[in-house]
């Protein structure tokens, strides 16, 4: 009997991990017959993880000598950690999974169906995941061996953007969809804003923006630094606010900000609902991107959204409809649309544009 097999380092609700377990738990639902892995199922293989903390230990070693380890990048797994079935004609949904799993099966089982889902574009520029100018001449190496494994017949590759889908399409690749995050718009709706607001300790009469990083305005690849650039423009309207979620160190930052700014942490997802529920607007600032899933889940929740015109996210963003793309490191036009979604109310249209997203290409592959 075929098996569905759905790979992904952890089943995080942080960063790129949240994508990979919204869609894994989405289509585990239609396949009854599926197995899933994570770093979790090897902690009971204790050579699997002699094997992972080796491998952290050589991708430390070279971060730490050829990078600033501030740049994004993964090198791909060099060990077996995983026992695929060799020969089986089963199909391996491969999320991401830098960490736990060695492409090399793709070719060693050419009877297996792989499915690799490309939620940025570190498949296609060797270990960064963005583009990068300056690199290493060896990376060419990794860039070309990773291409060549999506170009297999047995490989079918789901991209979660246009974006993506037209970069990968430069391949000629032939089986390929496109194929938006899974966003589940019945959990990730708006709650009452003056209970939301009470819970987070906010002013009801505060126009709230949020601004979600990594590391916050730390992060300069997510435009941390353009932020602390707005909010001195802003300083003089008292009645706007930023939220920075993600930001670390808490309490030895917060001199370092203007007294617009606060800083929020949380962990569940119950409470980023509420956080999306207190907030009237959702700043997106990278310079480099493919789409941030904090744009569906606050268009969810009905927050109009800002963002640069990185990426895919002009595919989910609409001028005056759900919010306002802007042109790269124009500041001057982030200000001036931050003051039309003051006045203007775009709820509604930001949610519907996350319940109007449709799935029925890929259904009638699953179900092939």
């Amino acid at each position: 009997m075929k098996k569905h097999i759905f790979i992904s380092d952890y089943l995080s609700n942080r960063g790129g991990y949240k994508a990979s377990r919204n869609n894994i738990f989405f289509l585990k639902k239609k396949k009854k017959n599926s197995i899933i892995y994570d770093l979790n199922s090897l902690k009971n293989k204790k050579i699997s993880l002699y094997k992972f903390f080796t491998y952290k230990f050589i991708s430390f070693l070279i971060k730490k000598i050829f990078y600033n380890l501030e740049i994004p990048l993964t090198i791909p797994q060099f060990f077996s950690l995983i026992d695929v079935e060799n020969n089986k004609n089963h199909y391996y949904h491969i999320h991401y999974a830098y960490l736990i799993f060695n492409y090399d099966y793709i070719k060693k089982n050419p009877k297996s169906k792989f499915i690799i889902y490309i939620y940025d574009e570190w498949w296609l520029n060797s270990v960064h995941h963005f583009e990068k100018k300056n690199k290493y001449f060896w990376e060419d190496v990794i860039k070309e061996k990773k291409i060549d494994l999506l170009l297999q017949e047995n490989v079918t590759v789901v991209c979660s953007t246009q974006f993506i889908f037209d970069k990968v399409n430069n391949f000629k690749k032939k089986n390929i969809f496109k194929q938006i995050y899974y966003i589940d718009w019945r959990k990730w709706k708006p709650k009452n804003k003056k209970k939301s607001r009470a819970k987070f300790f906010l002013d009801q009469k505060l126009f709230y923006i949020l601004f979600i990083a990594r590391s916050g305005s730390e992060n300069t690849r997510k435009g941390g630094h353009y932020l602390k650039q707005i909010s001195k423009k802003l300083l003089k309207y008292k009645n706007i606010k930023f939220l920075i979620l993600g930001q670390y160190n808490l309490e030895k930052v917060k001199n370092k900000f203007c007294s617009n700014i606060e800083l929020i942490s949380l962990d569940k997802d119950e409470d980023l609902v509420d956080l999306y529920s207190s907030v009237d607007l959702n700043l997106t600032l990278s310079i480099q991107e493919n789409l941030p899933y904090s744009i569906l889940e606050s268009l969810s929740c009905g927050v109009p959204n800002i963002s640069f015109d990185t990426g895919g996210c002009c595919e989910i963003l609409s001028n005056g409809y759900n919010g306002y793309l802007i042109k790269k490191k124009n500041l001057q036009q982030v200000k001036r649309n931050i003051f039309k979604c003051v006045k203007k109310n775009m709820k509604k249209n930001s949610r519907a544009s996350i319940k109007q997203i449709k799935f029925k290409n890929f259904d009638k592959f699953l179900n092939s």
